[in-house]
């Protein structure tokens, strides 16, 4: 099976645990899966798991998914403040944290 039979499989929900399981280093495959379902971000190769761009559309889909991520990527996103938080998940994009 090829990426883009992947990606279609993603798309119309029908992509088993193995199959998913076995593109876990398939950067473009990971983000579509988390961007369906966050959780999915526990079959990403380690890799992707510190890699910011995928755990960021992981918890913009369930917050609750940050606990697949990498150590050091959990402790970076516990740093950040509640406003940084939010615009990185894109909540509160147009709310000005000074109120002007």
């Amino acid at each position: 099976m090829d990426t883009k039979e992947i990606l279609k499989k993603i798309k119309n929900n029908t992509i088993s645990t193995n199959e998913l399981k076995k593109f876990g280093k398939d950067k473009k495959v990971i983000i579509a899966a988390v961007k369906k379902n966050g959780s999915n971000l526990k079959f990403a190769d380690k890799q992707l798991k510190a890699d910011k761009e995928v755990v960021l559309e992981a918890i913009k889909n369930d917050i609750d998914s940050l606990k697949f991520a990498d150590k050091k990527i959990i402790k970076w996103f516990e740093s950040l403040s509640l406003w940084s938080r939010d615009q990185l998940l894109g909540l509160n994009k147009d709310k000005d944290p000074f109120g002007d």
